[in-house]
Parts: structure tokens; sequence; C-alpha cells
């Protein structure tokens, strides 16, 4: 075996957590001898923030070695230079498609699932949701929200959605399995997210493998796995500066996605089932070739190509 170290977070409730997870176990599974450490503090600092999976701390009581090749994965601005993309990727042996569903099938179900802020687009979402149908309309939309900073996102959403909109459950800061997620993509009709960038969009790829068709921002990491094949792009009307002086965007621009282009996606989701069902099934073949195997083969390509 190689020995690697792996920097980055294990334990939020977050993407970046689990893709982290599932990048260590598919290095261990091509032969290579992991070492993850906490990307920002030392290690035990981590379980402030949440439980580090037994597999992971089991694999923190390695020696820590600095002669070895250093595996980071985190945030773009924590890099200070040229890096070399590698794709994420989607456990297909959890994320499946499944058996239709056999409730409210008289409703179109459209899910949401995303870490609130600006940069997720809930406010395009639900602009466009509001326009797109009328409160009797048979459709629904799922928030599944997390939400671990100060600010009330529950309130920002009664501003928009008032007894005119359409129905909207919420599911606030319910951390689930990857088996419960998987039940959750599965019974829904359709996955939508108007981000306005995604460094890889992973609730898209894994609705995509679940056989759920998705529409999603045509633009950043989302364009690697998402066309017009296998879902629905969709289009922005430019880019735009994030407005924000400090933190990982600051003077930076990103995508405004075509809020009126959403608002006919959604009618056509709700209209064309038979449509939407196709470009799930074709989506769920997609996803076949986004496997976390393929991103450990890339990760450990480039380590040989750059002599280590």
């Amino acid at each position: 075996m190689t020995d690697k170290i792996g920097h980055s977070t294990f334990s939020s409730p977050t993407g970046y957590s689990s893709s982290s997870r599932a990048i260590v176990a598919a290095l261990s599974d091509a032969g290579m001898a992991v070492r993850p450490f906490y990307l920002f503090d030392a290690d035990a600092a981590e379980r402030a923030y949440g439980v580090v999976p037994p597999a992971i701390r089991a694999l923190q009581r390695l020696p820590i070695r600095l002669d070895v090749p250093q595996v980071v994965y985190g945030r773009g601005e924590l890099f200070c230079r040229p890096i070399h993309v590698i794709p994420l990727g989607v456990d297909l042996t959890v994320f499946t498609p499944g058996s239709p569903r056999t409730e409210l099938i008289d409703r179109t179900i459209f899910l949401s699932v995303f870490e609130w802020s600006r940069r997720k687009g809930w406010d395009v979402l639900l602009t466009a949701y509001r326009a797109a149908f009328q409160p009797r309309d048979p459709v629904v939309l799922v928030l599944k929200i997390d939400h671990r900073a100060d600010g009330n996102p529950l309130r920002e959403l009664a501003a928009i959605l008032d007894e005119h909109a359409p129905p909207v459950a919420v599911l606030y800061n319910q951390t689930l399995t990857a088996a419960r997620m998987a039940e959750l993509y599965r019974s829904v009709d359709c996955f939508v997210l108007p981000s306005r960038g995604e460094g890889w969009g992973m609730p898209a790829l894994e609705a995509m493998a679940c056989g759920t068709p998705v529409i999603a921002t045509d633009w950043s990491g989302l364009t690697e796995f998402l066309d017009e094949t296998c879902g629905y792009p969709l289009p922005i009307r430019g880019l735009t500066p994030t407005g924000m002086a400090s933190g990982p965007y600051a003077g930076a621009q990103w995508a405004e996605p075509d809020s009126d282009a959403l608002v006919e996606l959604l009618r056509r989701v709700h209209q064309r089932r038979e449509e939407a069902r196709a470009l799930g099934a074709q989506a769920a073949r997609r996803a076949q070739n986004w496997t976390w195997t393929r991103s450990a083969q890339t990760i450990c390509d480039r380590l040989r190509a750059i002599g280590v």
C-alpha cells in the first residue's frame, strides 16, 4: 500500500463531508493507506461540529506523516496554486431506481435539496413555482433545507409563500441517511435546483441515479453530467456579481438562472409526465458513469502523472 494523507471535513451534514468520506473509502479500496485529517483544525476539534463516523476515526488513529502525498479536498479559495479537476461520484449501490410510487399519484411532486444560501437560488425557485401554478393545482414542492447559521429561513419563505401560493412542504434541518435520501429522491417526480453555481452538484446526481429527472442550472459543475438528453438544463440570463465583500465568493461572479424558463420547465414536467419519466430513466443510465471508484482512480492517475 502507498500512504496518503487526506485533508477534508468528515462530520458536517454537507455534501463536502459525505463526498470526502466516499473518496476516502474509494482510495482505500484502490489499495491506498489513507489517513484522514480534519482540514481546518486538529482532528478532535471536528467532533464539536458533528459525529465523525467510526471508520474515519479508526483511520485517524494512524500516525501522521509529512513525507507522503497530501490530498486536500475543500473549497476552492483554500488553494493557492493551480489545481487538477477531480470528478465526484455517487454510490450506485444506494442511489438506484425504484418502483413507481403509489402515493399521491394525482400530484406532481417537485423536490429541492440545499443548504440555505442565496447561491442555491431558493428565491428563484419559489418565485418561479408560484408563477407556474395556482393554489389548487395538483402539485407540491418539497424543500429539504439545511441551515445551521443565524437567521430564520422559515420567515423568509413565508414572505414569499402566502395563501395564494401552491403547496409547499419543508424538511428543516433533518439529517437523513443515504438510504433515506434515496427513498426521498425516488418518491418525487422531479428534482429541481436553480443554483447560481455548483462545484459539482451531488444532490442532482444522486437524484439522477435514482431515476428522477432533474431541472438544474446549465452552468458550472452540473454541466459535467446533465444535458438535454437526460434532464432539463435551465438556461441562465448571464453572470452577475455575487455582491459579497468577504468569504469564498467575494469579488466573484455567478450565474443568474432564467426564472421565466424555470416557470416553463416546471409546467412542462407537470403536463408531460411520461416525457419526464423517460428522461429520468436516461438520467439513471447517465449516472452510471460517475462512480466513486472513478473519482479515486482520477486521483491516483493524477498522482502518478506528477510523480508521487
